[in-house]
């Protein structure tokens, strides 16, 4: 899991009720591997934010050397919750 900060996350969120977040992401925290990492899979996650709730599509990405796979979720979010952190 990489932590992505994606500007104006929640606003955009409230306004297009769902949206894929992609990023383009470089390096590997596994291996360490510098280079970009390719674009592998998506998901859906609900997202609970203010009094809504909505659903967003996490990109996930993998590292061309080791292997490995990361999503790229948004700092407003807490990994493994649907809250967001202002929601808390």
């Amino acid at each position: 899991m990489i932590i992505v900060n994606f500007p104006n996350f929640i606003q955009r969120i409230i306004k297009n009720s769902e949206e894929i977040f992609y990023q383009v992401q470089h390096g590997c925290e596994k291996c360490g591997y510098g280079g970009n990492l390719h674009k592998h899979a998506t998901y859906k996650r609900n997202i609970i934010c203010k009094e809504i709730t909505v659903h967003i599509t996490i990109q996930r990405v993998i590292c061309p050397d080791c292997k490995k796979t990361h999503a790229l979720i948004p700092a407003d979010l807490i990994p493994y919750f649907q809250h967001t952190i202002k929601t808390i």
